[in-house]
């Protein structure tokens, strides 16, 4: 079993434990990344985060509510 984190506007909606990102898709539809819980908070997702497809990372929104 693995994370994934469901993407839309480049924007995490939800994560959910399944068997494959493509499993997802598949069955969920629309975006889905594999993550990983050991990989460095960069890699690891949260609802509301950042996805950079080209980068593959995650990132936090600014607490302040700033860009």
């Amino acid at each position: 079993m693995i994370y994934a984190a469901e993407i839309v506007d480049n924007t995490v909606t939800r994560i959910i434990c399944c068997e494959s990102a493509t499993w997802c898709t598949d069955h969920l539809g629309g975006l889905w990344v594999e993550i990983s819980v050991l990989s460095t908070a960069q890699n690891f997702a949260g609802v509301g985060d950042s996805y950079d497809a080209e980068a593959g990372t995650f990132s936090r929104p600014d607490p302040a509510g700033e860009p």
